[in-house]
């Protein structure tokens, strides 16, 4: 009998449930969870119905990576957790999101037009969504001056859109050299936090990590005073490769008020959370309080 679940739904909650557990527990769980997905499809193939549903919205002129350096304790440096996310620049859209979903994506797509079983690709697919550790997906549209934020709470998607928000600069006096590149700083004040930018404006693209932009050059690197948060350089690529919104089912839009409380309460009382899809199947989570350090403190 064909399970009524799709595989792609089944494969993003494993996926998101191996993401809660420490290191040593997921590479137990990879084996666990490869079996099962063996045990329920064996070695069927993708079909056209396996599709990644997404809307592709322009093709990326190039492609930036940063380096993310992250504190879960504020203002301390007694753990940090490194990733990497990708920004694709195009002519009327920008997306910020993690290299891993973006890689985990193209592994999806490739394994589709190979007709590849699940069972031959999900641990490459697996080894790239570890990499995802959360934060969503970001696009810019310029012609309507909006963003649209994309993220998940545990198994479940959210989304709200916002005016692409205005940042006010103070250009200052230095210079250093990031990966080759002469840059020049500049601060400003966002959402709670305190932020130092170092950009190149011989590099004529007005964007960074995350939500920020209107500096007259790339962001090359960015921290806050904390030290909580800090993006650098890692890779510049001139490439065309699709800029694009996935298009899920049972995603919930929200304002950004709203999603920052549920990451919030989540993280609080992660025992109480309960999913508006699952509801009370949802499993049991750790009792303990999750360490959470928002980039947006307001």
């Amino acid at each position: 009998m064909r399970p009524t679940r799709s595989i792609r739904s089944l494969v993003y909650i494993l996926t998101s449930l191996i993401a809660l557990l420490p290191l040593g527990a997921q590479n137990g769980t990879l084996s666990t969870s490869q079996d099962l997905l063996q045990q329920i499809y064996g070695s069927r193939k993708l079909t056209e119905s396996d599709t990644l549903k997404k809307q592709v919205l322009e093709p990326s002129q190039c492609k930036v990576l940063y380096e993310l350096r992250y504190h879960p304790i504020s203002g301390s440096a007694e753990r940090e957790i490194t990733w990497l996310h990708v920004l694709h620049v195009g002519s009327h859209y920008q997306s910020f999101g993690t290299y891993g979903e973006f890689l985990a994506d193209s592994i999806w797509d490739a394994s589709l037009r190979a007709k590849r079983s699940h069972t031959e690709f999900y641990p490459e697919f697996v080894e790239a969504m570890r990499q995802n550790k959360g934060m969503g997906k970001i696009i810019l549209d310029q012609e309507r001056g909006t963003l649209e934020h994309h993220d998940k709470v545990l198994t479940d998607y959210y989304s709200y859109i916002e005016p692409i928000p205005q940042m006010q600069w103070t250009l200052l006096e230095g210079d250093t050299l990031i990966a080759g590149y002469a840059c020049r700083r500049a601060t400003t004040h966002f959402r709670g936090r305190d932020y130092t930018a170092w950009y190149c404006d011989s590099i004529p693209l007005s964007y960074g990590p995350y939500k920020f932009h209107g500096l007259p050059g790339l962001i090359l690197c960015l921290y806050d005073s904390l030290g909580d948060y800090s993006y650098r350089l890692v890779g510049l690529q001139r490439v065309s490769e699709p800029i694009y919104r996935r298009t899920r089912g049972n995603t919930f839009t929200v304002k950004r008020e709203q999603l920052l409380k549920l990451k919030k309460d989540l993280a609080e009382h992660p025992e109480s959370y309960r999913s508006p899809v699952l509801g009370d199947r949802t499993a049991p989570l750790q009792s303990t309080p999750i360490r959470y350090n928002p980039i947006e403190r307001e």
